[in-house]
């Protein structure tokens, strides 16, 4: 992991991209998690890292292919999730908004299954 990560800071810096804020991004660390169930209540996050700031995490089914999840910092919310797996299972879409200390925050990711 630390070998890929130096790698992506590399090619960062033969590229002479030099927006701070690209490289600073590849060097954060996300470390934490948060234990509870899917029924709608707020778990606290345990570790560093998290999604603008949020100290808790709720989650809840929406159907049997979707899950919403809401981070709150405080009481407020800084982030909403969706995750959804279609029916034939081979990929996970996961799309997020939010608000961090420098505005608003929006991503997109697509894990498809190998």
């Amino acid at each position: 992991m630390r070998d890929e990560l130096c790698s992506k800071i590399q090619r960062v810096l033969d590229k002479r991209i030099r927006n701070e804020m690209q490289v600073v991004y590849l060097l954060v660390t996300f470390a934490y998690s948060a234990n509870g169930d899917f029924n709608g209540k707020d778990y606290p996050f345990v570790g560093a890292g998290t999604r603008n700031g949020g100290d808790t995490v709720s989650r809840k089914p929406i159907d049997a292919f979707t899950i919403n999840a809401i981070v709150k910092k405080a009481g407020s919310v800084v982030n909403a999730t969706r995750l959804v797996v279609p029916r034939d299972g081979k990929a996970l879409t996961i799309t997020e908004n939010g608000t961090g200390p420098n505005g608003a925050t929006h991503g997109v990711r697509v894990y498809k299954k190998r």
